[in-house]
């Protein structure tokens, strides 16, 4: 059996084994593309999928169909492929429309009665966000009592117009902090290593300069330079005893 499609032997609302899987509801956004999945068993591969509208099983109108290969096929907005080696069809409905709200069927063509399965698209939704505008003033949108002080002006019986755009985006400030800690964390090992560097090189130049171990003539110190004979001293004479 194929990894992962055990969920298909699981009893339906028949008794019997489930051979098609299809989600019983979907939503999209207007202008948008909606994608959909019908998995079906081991064993299905050749034969046609489709995808009809209807409110039921004897009213459904096929819009597009595979015609059993893997080849993708459209049909107007709306194109089906059939993956035989994952054993699903994907369903892509491209510019979503209000009227494409409504009742559908993914089905399997078999000798006798089709395997079909229903799918509600709702109407499309409203943006998640929406325009910005004197609504988002109300409590619901403030954030919560214990982030903003009780008179932020500091005078009692006046309070601040806060709104959503004017607060920190959530995770934003952690962030922030982060990257300054990662700065600092950086450059203060650079600062470390160039002062201790500073300090070594004026040491090394103390050590090695002229001033610091020789004087000229004639300066207070106890340290003068060799002074150098004039002349020679006398060799020694010899004992008598080695002239014969």
């Amino acid at each position: 059996m194929w990894p992962g499609l055990g969920w298909l032997l699981l009893p339906g609302e028949d008794g019997s084994c489930q051979a098609l899987i299809a989600p019983r509801e979907v939503s999209g956004r207007v202008g948008q593309a909606l994608t959909l999945n019908c998995w079906y068993a081991p064993g299905y591969q050749g034969y046609n999928k489709y995808w009809c509208r209807g409110a039921s099983r004897d009213s459904c109108r096929k819009v597009v169909e595979t015609a059993g290969r893997e080849v993708p096929r459209q049909h107007g907005r709306v194109s089906i492929t059939d993956n035989h080696v994952f054993c699903f069809v994907l369903l892509t409905l491209e510019e979503l429309s209000e009227e494409d709200a409504g009742s559908y069927w993914c089905g399997v063509e078999r000798a006798g009665r089709d395997i079909m399965k229903p799918v509600t698209i709702r109407s499309p939704g409203t943006p998640q966000f929406p325009t910005p505008s004197a609504s988002l003033l109300r409590p619901s949108l403030l954030p919560p009592a214990g982030l903003l002080p009780a008179h932020p002006t500091g005078l009692p019986g006046v309070e601040m117009p806060w709104t959503t755009s004017s607060l920190p985006r959530p995770g934003t400030i952690p962030i922030i902090i982060s990257f300054l800690l990662l700065l600092l964390s950086l450059k203060l090992p650079v600062v470390l290593v160039l002062v201790c560097t500073a300090v070594w090189v004026r040491n090394l130049c103390r050590r090695c300069s002229p001033r610091g171990n020789l004087q000229l003539p004639g300066a207070s110190g106890s340290l003068h330079a060799p002074t150098v004979p004039k002349h020679p001293p006398a060799p020694c004479p010899l004992p008598h005893t080695l002239w014969g």
